[in-house]
């Protein structure tokens, strides 16, 4: 059997289209059952105003929690509440969690000189001085500072008005799925 030219041309386009088509319909179906339930579970986590998940593609398959969280609400409890839920919907699928704030060049820089302290700490152990030295920095430049320590990471929450910086420091080197990322 010889083909021709067009034939193969014809022959190309329909798994191009097949392709195309199963492509489709996988998204349409991971959307339907994964990603809106997902949405909406986190939508109703106590702290959470906004969330947007967004399949990033890269690494393969990576989908990224944008969140936007009060600015009153205990920034570990809800970070945890928010990686558990994604973990209980996504299961061995990658994700990573996008915490947005409102960030100022102060509390930016407030940031910057509390590293020191907080790695400091993950090293010596010694978190009441982490958290004294950052209150006290964040005191002295008129800014609200909390800081959370669980057996994961030190989370450190800045406001100064309407303004927000969240930082998540992870205490151990972080193996396997990657889930902290704060801009």
């Amino acid at each position: 059997m010889n083909w021709t030219q067009q034939q193969w041309l014809k022959a190309a386009l329909a798994l191009l289209l097949t392709l195309g088509i199963l492509y489709a319909g996988q998204s349409m179906w991971r959307q339907q059952t994964t990603t809106r339930p997902l949405n909406n579970a986190l939508q109703h986590i106590d702290g959470v105003k906004k969330v947007i998940c967004q399949d990033s593609g890269q690494p393969k398959n990576l989908l990224t929690l944008s969140v936007t969280l009060d600015p009153s609400a205990n920034f570990q409890k809800t970070y945890v509440h928010i990686q558990q839920t994604a973990v209980r919907f996504l299961g061995n699928r990658p994700f990573r969690i996008r915490v947005e704030d409102r960030s100022t060049p102060e509390l930016e820089q407030i940031d910057y000189r509390a590293q020191y302290y907080l790695q400091q700490a993950i090293m010596t152990g010694n978190f009441p001085r982490m958290a004294d030295k950052i209150q006290e920095i964040a005191s002295n430049a008129g800014v609200t500072a909390h800081v959370y320590v669980d057996s994961q990471a030190i989370y450190l929450q800045l406001a100064q008005g309407d303004n927000s910086f969240y930082t998540l420091v992870p205490r151990q080197a972080v193996q396997g799925r990657q889930t902290h990322a704060i801009p």
